[in-house]
């Protein structure tokens, strides 16, 4: 096996300046989040002594995602994205710098919570979207692997070092290394230097351009079935993350301290997932790997609603933190090689804002539930719906994609290379055949119908050689397309071309040759990047 087909792992893509900056300023950033989030549960606690103050502080956390979410997504989109990292960096180490001062009042406490979360959901979407410009398409799994590991491994070894300063020093230190660990976060990125696409020109509409985002994700397959299990598994793991500790008492009859026990089993399994998939799985990025984990987990909650056994209970949620693992990775990697560059910002934006949605909703309802039915039924309709959730994506993996569906980009393009999608020079632009004007956002498709039959466009595999070259409509369009048959007048006409012959599969064609459908043109058009586009998508141990 040569070198350039051996999987990457965490370790080759740590070695790359780039990204290992990246790397540095996101987790640097998550030690803070941990000393913070512990410190305002236990500061909250013991200004209210009540369990519904400290519940008010998840509300201010997860309120600014539900009204700044759309409009972050095109923030990001628009701007460069560093930039949007850096100052969101800078606004959170303010905040927390209040809270090392002034942290005896409630309502300070609350507005601090609120502006740190509003800061995230700039920055979360950016991190996310920038990523696949610092390493190659083949290396995204690997590289969120690094950076969810990381993550775990951060919360499980400074959670308690975080409870016991605050026990013994008081809450104000640990705000004092939240603010800290920010401005280092912002000193990290800020000489990141990255050669990102051009942005969108015309004014900034952010209604408008948020609205393009939504039904981006409406009318697409993949993405339609990657929204819905976001919030299905969101509506899930709300309840079920927050109740575990009423599992634990109520239901398995376990000591006090057996809590614990079960949120450092779904600690190690979650920090072992990324480690087993890019070890054991080809290609993670196939829907299997993507919806199966939904499978996992909610198998996890219905045996716990079952079992009354500690070890069967903890070695169970340690299965759970794999799937939860392993399902976040190839999430957020099939989002990034999926979507192109242009929207990415808003797509992953849209899932922020479904995944506290559901968790908020879930909350609610999941606490009533245990309340009047008992906890039981809590993890059996968890688990009824994260099978649900991939049931959804499995139907929408084997369903022959529609004509007007995306095409794919290739899997395996080196960093710098052009992504399917991403605009060409001298303004060229899709046209619709049903409208003048050109589509500015989404994968590259048209919205209007394709003149080939529905059944020879399957759904997207990582690695399709598929790939579609945008150019500028004829003035005068000939009066028949690539088949022969009468084109309206005003629509592109579209030439197939055949892919190589491959096996077929889930996301691939069953005849001979997959259709590359794209406009005429005379010969490869370079990118802004000089390439040539020729070949046919804050992390914790929630139960997320």
């Amino acid at each position: 096996m040569t070198e350039d087909q051996r999987r990457p792992g965490m370790r080759a893509v740590l070695a790359q300046p780039d990204f290992r900056r990246l790397w540095a300023a996101r987790t640097v950033s998550q030690w803070g989040d941990i000393f913070s989030f512990v410190a305002l549960a236990i500061l909250i606690y013991r200004l209210t002594g009540s369990g519904l103050g400290v519940a008010g502080v998840v509300v201010a956390e997860i309120v600014p995602v539900l009204l700044i979410a759309p409009v972050a997504g095109v923030v990001v989109d628009r701007l460069p994205r560093i930039q949007v990292m850096v100052a969101a960096d800078v606004l959170r180490a303010a905040l927390a710098g209040v809270l090392v001062v002034w942290h005896d009042d409630p309502l300070v406490i609350y507005a601090v919570a609120f502006g740190l979360s509003a800061g995230a959901a700039f920055f979360n979407p950016a991190a996310n979207s920038v990523l696949p410009s610092v390493v190659a398409d083949r290396e995204t799994v690997a590289a969120n692997s690094a950076v969810w590991t990381a993550a775990v491994l951060s919360q499980v070894v400074l959670a308690p070092l975080a409870g016991g300063l605050v026990a013994l020093v008081g809450s104000g230190w640990a705000f004092g290394i939240n603010a800290a660990s920010f401005l280092v976060s912002a000193l990290a990125l800020r000489d990141l230097r990255l050669v990102e696409p051009p942005g969108e020109v015309g004014p900034l509409r952010l209604l408008a351009d948020a609205r393009d985002g939504v039904a981006l994700v409406c009318r697409d397959r993949l993405l339609r079935a990657l929204a819905i299990g976001q919030l299905l598994a969101a509506l899930s793991a709300g309840a079920t993350s927050a109740l575990l500790v009423v599992l634990a008492a109520e239901h398995v009859r376990a000591p006090a301290d057996a809590y614990g026990i079960l949120v450092g089993a779904i600690g190690v399994g979650a920090a072992l997932g990324p480690t087993l998939l890019l070890r054991l799985i080809p290609d993670p990025r196939r829907p299997l790997y993507v919806f199966g984990p939904y499978v996992l987990r909610g198998v996890v909650d219905l045996v716990l609603a079952s079992v009354r056994s500690l070890p069967f209970a903890a070695a169970a949620l340690a299965v759970y933190g794999v799937g939860t693992s392993t399902g976040a990775v190839t999430f957020n990697s099939l989002l990034q090689s999926y979507v192109t560059d242009r929207t990415r910002g808003r797509i992953f934006a849209l899932m922020d804002l479904l995944w506290q949605s559901g968790r908020l909703a879930s909350l609610g309802v999941g606490g009533l539930l245990a309340d009047t039915v008992g906890i039981r039924a809590v993890y059996y309709l968890g688990g009824i719906l994260l099978l649900l959730a991939a049931a959804v994506g499995f139907a929408a993996s084997r369903t022959p994609a529609p004509s007007h569906e995306a095409a794919p980009p290739k899997s395996g393009l080196s960093n710098g290379q052009a992504r399917v999608g991403k605009p060409q020079p001298s303004g060229a632009l899709r046209i619709s055949p049903t409208s003048s004007t050109a589509d500015r956002y989404g994968p590259t498709r048209s919205p209007g119908r394709s003149s080939l039959p529905s059944r020879s466009r399957r759904a997207w595999k990582p690695g399709a050689a598929r790939a579609v070259v945008p150019l500028r409509a004829p003035v005068r369009p000939p009066t028949t397309d690539a088949r022969g048959a009468a084109a309206p007048m005003g629509a592109p006409t579209h030439a197939v071309c055949p892919a190589p012959r491959r096996r077929p599969g889930p996301f691939r064609s069953r005849s001979g040759n997959t259709p590359v459908i794209g406009p005429v043109r005379p010969a490869a058009v370079p990118t802004d990047h000089g390439a040539l586009t020729t070949s046919g998508t804050g992390t914790s141990t929630e139960r997320r």
